[in-house]
């Protein structure tokens, strides 16, 4: 499939090994509405700012992409064109190929999660409002407090039934099983009140990285929603931004 995308650069002269470069991977947004300019404008522009490169595919299905917007639960698609992007990014010449990072939000961050467990390229990984959990806690534990996943899920829970009837099923697919090949530091953002995505899953994978001796650090915004919007933003982005610092320098 061809894939589109919105690649943000900082002005100024391009240092000798390239720009540190941000993967930037989207959140739902219903296809028919998606937007390559209209979405994370704030977002991506601070980080160009700061000296990063950004590179937000339009993943398959919106935008001019082709193919078909599966999601990021339940296809491998989005971890495809992700990884695909970083490939593509090392052949740009104005980005630094060794110093990739990785920006996700909601469904982005179940999508880099799982890039994540596939791939050592990406040097550092932040996830807002990540749909993280595993899939016990997405289909089991929390499944009523997301107001999409019964709409994604019914024919694939038609046909393979709970992780807890089916591990057999689940297990290998679950991106809990592979914590372990986590090689590089996550961050996690979330906000308290948020209505789409449970607070509790940004906890639930700290926790498991930490169990695995892994880098992990999680910021918590009492109040905020699932787009931090308010102050939790710019708080958000400044921790990410220095993160982003440390780690590809």
């Amino acid at each position: 499939y061809r894939i589109y995308g919105l690649l943000t650069v900082p002005n100024g002269q391009v240092p000798e090994d390239g720009f540190p470069t941000i993967l930037f991977l989207h959140g739902y947004v219903r296809p028919d509405t998606y937007q390559p300019t209209a979405q994370y404008v704030g977002s991506q522009d601070a980080l160009a700012r700061s000296g990063f490169v950004t590179f937000k595919p339009d993943l398959r299905g919106h935008g001019r992409s082709e193919g078909i917007a599966s999601g990021g639960l339940f296809s491998e698609a989005y971890t495809v064109d992700a990884l695909n992007a970083i490939s593509a990014l090392e052949n740009y010449e104005p980005a630094d190929g060794n110093r990739v990072g990785l920006w996700g939000h909601s469904n982005g961050g179940a999508t880099g999660l799982r890039v994540m467990t596939i791939t050592d390229k990406v040097k550092a990984g932040v996830f807002w409002a990540g749909v993280v959990g595993s899939y016990p806690d997405l289909l089991e534990t929390y499944y009523e407090d997301m107001p999409f996943m019964p709409l994604i899920s019914r024919q694939v829970l038609a046909d393979h039934g709970m992780p807890s009837e089916n591990p057999d099923y689940w297990l290998p697919i679950d991106p809990f099983a592979y914590l372990a090949n986590v090689s590089e530091p996550i961050q996690l953002h979330h906000g308290t009140a948020d209505m789409d995505v449970p607070f509790e899953l940004s906890i639930i994978l700290r926790d498991a990285l930490l169990a695995e001796d892994k880098q992990v650090e999680l910021y918590q915004y009492d109040g905020a929603d699932h787009n931090l919007n308010g102050p939790a933003f710019g708080q958000a982005m400044a921790a990410t931004i220095a993160f982003f610092a440390k780690h590809l320098q």
